[in-house]
């Protein structure tokens, strides 16, 4: 089953795709539907998610290096 991607608006209409579980912008345009194929097409970074798995391990409200 693939995460939920969050979704937000920027000021100039597009809309940035966001991975819950790496916190990476998979992608950016200005119908939600033109996200899809971004979105199945993503695949995390394992670098980069051991790094945030570690900050949650360790207790961190976010992940490492997000203010």
């Amino acid at each position: 089953m693939a995460p939920e991607f969050s979704h937000r608006t920027n000021p100039d209409g597009t809309i940035d795709s966001i991975c819950p579980r790496c916190y990476t912008t998979i992608g950016n345009a200005h119908w939600e539907a033109d996200l899809e194929r971004m979105e199945a097409d993503h695949t995390c970074d394992p670098v980069q998610l051991a790094y945030f798995e570690e900050g949650r391990r360790r207790g961190a409200k976010r992940p490492l290096g997000v203010e």
